[in-house]
């Protein structure tokens, strides 16, 4: 069977070489195979070229997302209205190319521009790996802001309308104090004096809480709602008496001045201890979201480095791609010049002995006598 195949092998081969136009035709064609391979090669090389192009162009853009979402995260939490949505779609789109980047698939540029990315090797799979572990918290912090940003603006609204019942509350505390004054000492006037000189001193912490509550509610909401609370409970105790403690509730006069419908410090302090229970779950969510826009913040410089180190392995990736075509371009160059001398060499080898048997015969026939017919000759 072998030998079959090498006598037919031989017979191929002296076909070919029996015909110069057959030789001719085979290295031609052997060129002709080498250039569309050559091409389908390159084709191939440079489309492998423009997605790592459009790789490191959305990785390079997702970096300078980072700083757009620590932007504006901090508008929305400043009372940006128009930011707490800017922020949940830029964190939508990076959570979107993030994936794309490492799985492959459709993303996303600044300007909408569509990228469809291939499956990232898997050596830059791990580092995107190590991106999403500090990107998740961060995507659940910009949600959290992009919820809790309308609070800020609430805080503000409810810490306006709460400052404006504390000149009533301090006249009407300055009012009871002078009636309880007025009324004469007693053991009661005595608890009912420590009592409302604790009260103004409360309102005097709180009016302080309510100012500076929108620059920090996870301080002053707790502050806010210990002293309302407890402010509240004396106000009780004044007016209803505590058998426990043996404490009788006022009567006379100030009783009188404490329920005045009109200016009294118990109605006053109803209203505004109503304002304040408003206040205080706003300001609880606002401080949730401000925790969460700083924790963005925190998280955004080790997001922006590892950002980095992908978008350089992209980027030598990249020079290895060019290496690539570059020394697959000289090769393929060599081996079609080496085919180019092997037809140039059959081919003179061939065409030879014709020239040598042409000026032979062209010699020949000018030798011939010229009395012969021509005909003859």
């Amino acid at each position: 069977m072998a030998l079959t195949s090498a006598f037919a092998t031989m017979n191929i081969f002296g076909w070919v070489g029996a015909s110069l136009t057959r030789k001719v035709g085979l290295g031609l064609s052997v060129m002709a195979v080498l250039m569309l391979f050559a091409i389908g090669a390159v084709f191939l090389q440079v489309r492998q070229q423009g997605g790592v192009a459009s790789v490191v162009t959305v990785a390079t853009e997702q970096r300078l997302a980072v700083q757009r979402i620590v932007d504006r995260a901090a508008k929305a939490i400043g009372g940006d209205q128009q930011s707490g949505g800017r922020l949940q779609q830029a964190a939508n789109e990076f959570d979107l190319n993030l994936k794309a980047l490492r799985d492959g698939g459709l993303a996303f540029g600044t300007l909408g521009t569509a990228f469809d990315l291939p499956v990232a090797p898997a050596y830059i799979q791990s580092q995107f790996d190590r991106i999403d572990k500090i990107w998740q918290p961060i995507y659940r912090n910009a949600t959290v802001v992009s919820e809790t940003a309308p609070a800020g603006r609430q805080v503000q609204e409810l810490a306006l309308q709460v400052t404006g019942r504390f000149p009533a509350l301090f006249l009407a505390h300055d009012r009871a104090l002078e009636t309880l004054e007025l009324s004469g000492e007693s053991e009661v006037d005595l608890n009912s004096s420590a009592a409302l000189t604790g009260v103004g001193q409360a309102l005097s912490r709180m009016r302080f809480r309510v100012s500076e509550i929108a620059q920090d509610p996870r301080q002053n909401a707790p502050d806010l709602a210990e002293d309302s609370g407890n402010t509240d409970d004396v106000l009780r105790v004044l007016l209803d008496g505590d058998p426990a403690l043996a404490l009788r509730p006022v009567g006379g006069a100030l009783r009188r001045e404490l329920l005045d419908p009109i200016n009294g410090l118990s109605v006053l302090w109803d209203e505004f201890y109503e304002d304040i229970q408003a206040l205080i779950p706003v300001a609880e969510e606002f401080a949730e979201g401000l925790e969460a826009a700083e924790a963005i913040a925190a998280s955004s410089e080790p997001l922006v480095r590892q950002s980095t180190v992908a978008i350089g392995m992209f980027e030598r990736e990249a020079r290895e791609k060019i290496d690539q075509i570059q020394w697959f371009l000289v090769a393929l160059t060599g081996v079609f010049l080496y085919i180019c001398a092997m037809a140039l060499w059959v081919t003179w080898r061939t065409i030879r002995p014709l020239e040598r048997l042409t000026r032979a015969t062209h010699g020949y026939c000018w030798r011939r006598p010229l009395h012969q017919s021509r005909g003859r000759f």
